[in-house]
């Protein structure tokens, strides 16, 4: 069943829409919704603007499919597919037919990153520059309020059908209603699609699901250092459809993130394509083969590895390991880089000593890229830090300790799907781990504080 709805035609058929929304009958993968087609145009230009220069305007179409579960975007090749069932967001490359997913934590979370960087570089550049910057902006570029919230002065004007909402003496927004109200399933569908998509105050956004709409046409924008942005939404048509938004985010294989090695690994461990990730027992093992074989050291790494994994290592097998090792000069320097690290001695040289060490020569070599990125990480070099962690777990996929680190390095770069996808191949390997207690916290303020975005 399809009803269309062109622009001439949705007064008429306002009634026949809502009941044959109720009425839908769906299959068990189906929901009722709507797909609304929008011709966006977007132009961004210096403020004041030069005159007798126009600015380039970007001309695109936007297919929105709303469902009470699901909300799917497709912006030209580019799909967007968000399920709150299931806490994912899964985006499609049509043109490559190709696909990646990530945790819809990565949404709020870095816009509540950015806006505390926003806020900092606006004093920053009131103190160095004189220039003003007005947060209302950049809470408006991020659909979120900072924290405290920017001065804001909100007034809404009335020209007919048309809304406008000026914020701090400036129109940010216009509003004109399609003529259909939208059914009362899909209301909370249409304000995802306000936060996901348009880029509107929270205060806009508010004001707008108290009589929830679908806009005939939406215009709005926002200043960034000088920068202005503005966007425009033509609604071209809009139909009621049973919509299958798990099928269509599966049409393609799904991979990784970005066709980097410790991202392709964590996919692949969250996928459970990776194996099964050894137990301490498998550890102690592999520790007590090289010590009958005469490496110790090795013996010793691989110790030292299953403390990485699975936060336990064999003890008796390590000291035994480390005794008979001790008059291996590759032992006294990776001990002794251990020593400065515990001290919270010089990380330039504790990495003096690690160095020289082959890790990809040795069994249990992975213990060694843990150590150097350590170093890395009490350095402030987080690139560096990330390398040593991708050598490591390339080599074994299955080390709790760098996937959790590494997601806080991605973090602090502002790459928030990055830093879900290390937290996520860490709960695949330890779902109840105790270290992943600072991210369930964070995670759990984010629900706390921004629940519309789940």
């Amino acid at each position: 069943m399809r009803t269309l709805l062109t622009r001439p035609a949705i007064e008429s058929l306002a009634l026949a829409l809502l009941l044959a929304l109720q009425g839908l009958t769906a299959g068990a993968a189906t929901e009722p919704g709507l797909r609304a087609v929008y011709e966006t145009t977007r132009s961004e230009g210096d403020q004041p603007a030069d005159a007798g220069r126009e600015d380039p305007v970007e001309r695109k179409t936007l297919t929105a499919r709303l469902t009470p579960s699901m909300l799917a975007v497709r912006d030209d090749g580019i799909e967007r597919i968000f399920d709150f069932s299931t806490g994912r967001v899964v985006v499609l490359d049509h043109a490559r037919r190709s696909s990646y997913e990530f945790s819809l934590y990565a949404e709020p979370g870095f816009r509540e990153h950015e806006l505390v960087n926003r806020a900092a570089m606006s004093r920053v550049f009131g103190a160095l520059f004189g220039e003003k910057y007005d947060l209302v902006d950049a809470e408006t570029e991020l659909g979120m309020r900072a924290s405290p919230p920017a001065k804001l002065k909100m007034s809404e004007q009335r020209r007919g059908e048309e809304r406008v909402f000026v914020l701090n003496k400036r129109e940010a927004v216009s509003f004109v209603p399609a003529t259909v109200e939208l059914p009362a399933t899909l209301s909370r569908a249409l304000e995802r699609l306000y936060l996901f998509e348009a880029q509107l105050h929270p205060q806009v956004r508010a004001a707008l699901m108290k009589d929830a709409r679908l806009p005939s046409r939406l215009s709005y924008g926002f200043r960034l250092y000088g920068k202005q942005t503005a966007v425009t939404w033509e609604l071209r048509e809009a139909a009621l459809e049973e919509l299958d938004l798990h099928a269509a985010a599966a049409q393609y294989t799904i991979g990784p993130l970005q066709p980097e090695p410790m991202l392709e690994a964590a996919w692949r461990v969250r996928a459970g394509q990776a194996g099964s990730p050894p137990t301490l027992a498998d550890y102690q093992a592999r520790a007590e083969r090289l010590l009958t074989e005469g490496r110790a050291f090795e013996s010793f790494l691989v110790g030292m590895e299953a403390g990485f994994a699975v936060g336990e290592m064999p003890e008796q097998v390590l000291r035994r390991a480390r005794d008979a090792a001790a008059s291996d000069p590759r032992m006294a320097a990776y001990s002794q880089a251990g020593a400065i690290e515990a001290a919270n001695g010089d990380a330039k040289e504790a990495l003096r000593l690690l160095e020289p060490l082959d890790a990809a020569a040795v069994e249990g070599g992975p213990s060694i890229y843990v150590q150097r990125a350590n170093q890395y990480v009490r350095l402030g070099s987080g690139d560096r830090a990330l390398e040593e962690f991708g050598r490591a777990l390339a080599v074994n996929p299955f080390m709790f300790g760098p996937w959790h680190d590494a997601g806080w390095l991605y973090w602090n770069r502002y790459a928030a799907p990055m830093a879900w996808a290390c937290w996520d191949a860490a709960r695949a390997i330890a779902p109840a781990n105790p270290a992943m207690k600072d991210v369930n916290e964070m995670e759990a303020a984010l629900r706390r504080k921004h629940p519309e975005f789940f």
